[in-house]
């Protein structure tokens, strides 16, 4: 995600963290990724 690609530090948001370490895990978030549409641009 985002965070990720752009090295963006979450550590002041704890809560999201947990959010988003909790939702990628679902197969239907992975497919929904950026990376992973037809168009993307790596």
């Amino acid at each position: 995600m985002a965070t990720e690609r752009f090295k963006i530090d979450m550590s002041k948001f704890p809560r999201l963290g947990r959010i988003y370490e909790s939702l990628k895990t679902l197969p239907e978030f992975q497919a929904a990724s950026p990376q992973r549409q037809p168009d993307a641009v790596h």
